[in-house]
C-alpha cells in the first residue's frame, strides 16, 4: 500500500469571475479509479490499493467498497485509459444522509485527471461533457448506468455573490424535495471553488474560512 494524498484541497469562492457552472456537492468520500503504466489502482484520500490488495484479505477502508470494485474491476481495467483517472465520491458511507434513489450508483464522478509518475494527478478536467474523453471506447457504446454523475444545478454566467447562491441554494433544496444538499461547487474556467453549507449535519451560514466539522 501506497501512503499518499492525491486529490489536492479545494478552494472558496472568489468575489468575482463569469461563465460558471454550479454543481451539487456531494457528502461522500473522496474515491479515485486510476491506470497508471498498464495497472489499474483504486484510491482513497490518503492510500492507493493495487489489484492484489483490493482483491486480497485486508481491510481497504471505504464500507462496501472491496465488493464493488471485484464487481467492476475487469470493466475498469479494460476501457479506462491509460495514465487517466475517475475522482469521485464514493457514497456509500453517507448513505443513511440521502434518499436510496440518490446513492443508488454509489460512486459519483466529478472531475478527470491525468496520471503522471508517483503515481500523481494533474491536470484536472471537471467539464461532465469531457468524462467520455477517459475511456477508450465511446461512451454512448458502453453500459455506464451504474456510474453516478455529480448533478448540475446551474449555469450561469456572472459569478454569483453570497445572497445569489443562497438563493439559489434555497431553490434546489425545494427542487430536491427538500433533501440533504451538502452545498455546491463552481466551476469557473476549469478552476472550482467550494459553497458549503452544512456543519456537523446541520444547515448554517455560508463562511469563507469555516469547515463543515468545525466546533
Amino acid at each position: 500500500m501506497i501512503k499518499r494524498t492525491l486529490y489536492p484541497e479545494t478552494p472558496r469562492i472568489p468575489e468575482k469571475t463569469d461563465n460558471a457552472i454550479i454543481t451539487e456537492k456531494m457528502d461522500g468520500a473522496n474515491l479515485t479509479i486510476l491506470k497508471y503504466n498498464g495497472e489499474l489502482f483504486i484510491a482513497q484520500r490518503n492510500s492507493i490499493f493495487n489489484k492484489d490488495e483490493v482483491f486480497g484479505d485486508g481491510n481497504i477502508g471505504y464500507r462496501g467498497l472491496k465488493g464493488w470494485a471485484r464487481e467492476h474491476w475487469e470493466w475498469f481495467d479494460k476501457y479506462l485509459n491509460d495514465n487517466t483517472a475517475l475522482c469521485g465520491e464514493w457514497m456509500v458511507e453517507t448513505a443513511k444522509s440521502y434518499p436510496p434513489e440518490v446513492v443508488h450508483e454509489k460512486f459519483y464522478i466529478f472531475a478527470t485527471a491525468k496520471v503522471v509518475p508517483g503515481p500523481n494527478l494533474c491536470d484536472f478536467d471537471y467539464y461532465r461533457e469531457h468524462v467520455g474523453d477517459a475511456f477508450g471506447i465511446s461512451t454512448e457504446f458502453l453500459d455506464i448506468s451504474w456510474l453516478g454523475f455529480v448533478p448540475t444545478v446551474a449555469r450561469i454566467y456572472k459569478f454569483p455573490d453570497k445572497e445569489q447562491l443562497d438563493d439559489i441554494y434555497d431553490h434546489y433544496c425545494k427542487y430536491v424535495g427538500g433533501r440533504k444538499v451538502e452545498g455546491f461547487v463552481i466551476n469557473v474556467n476549469n478552476m472550482i471553488f467550494k459553497y458549503v453549507r452544512m456543519k456537523n449535519g446541520k444547515v448554517v451560514e455560508y463562511s469563507q474560512t469555516g469547515r463543515k466539522h468545525d466546533n
